[in-house]
């Protein structure tokens, strides 16, 4: 099932353990409800859009609430991703290269085109996994699935490196 989060407001000056945010949640396309969390540490919390269609309430309780706070905060970061992407992108070249880490981009001081691309992948080839600058234009969403193993994943290195 997919799941997009659109219309995302970050309040950073309220975030303590967890992000402060608001975002609408789209299930399949459908607008099912309203995702937030205070920022104080707790789940994030879904309310259920009393405007939403039946089939849309129907898809929201078809899904766990576990996989859906999970994939809602992995979205969060793919959101937080972009912004450090958006910020930069527009003066410059980001690139994630297979050498850098899951949070780590290669940024070149030149502003991005077809050109520099060009230059850039006759350089290092298969080295690049990611143009950052081409993220930036990409919604927010995901298979709610994929991005929980994902979290799983991340969970599983950090705790094998601790």
């Amino acid at each position: 099932m997919k799941i997009a989060l659109k219309n995302i407001k970050v309040a950073k000056h309220l975030s303590e353990e967890t992000l402060a945010f608001t975002a609408t949640v789209y299930l399949n396309g459908k607008r099912v409800g309203i995702a937030q969390n205070s920022g104080h540490g707790g789940a994030n919390t879904v309310s259920l859009d009393m405007n939403s269609t039946k089939e849309a309430r129907a898809l929201l309780q078809d899904t766990s609430y576990t996989e859906l706070d999970g994939a809602i905060s992995m979205l969060l970061g793919q959101y937080e991703n972009k912004q450090f992407l958006k910020r930069h992108a527009k003066t410059k070249t980001i690139i994630r290269m297979d050498t850098d880490n899951d949070n780590q981009w290669t940024v070149f001081s030149i502003k991005f085109s077809p050109e520099v691309k060009k230059q850039l992948q006759n350089k290092y080839g298969d080295k690049i996994k990611i143009w950052g600058n081409e993220l930036v234009k990409q919604p927010i969403e995901g298979d709610i699935e994929e991005l929980n193993t994902e979290m799983k994943t991340q969970i599983d290195k950090i705790l094998a490196e601790s």
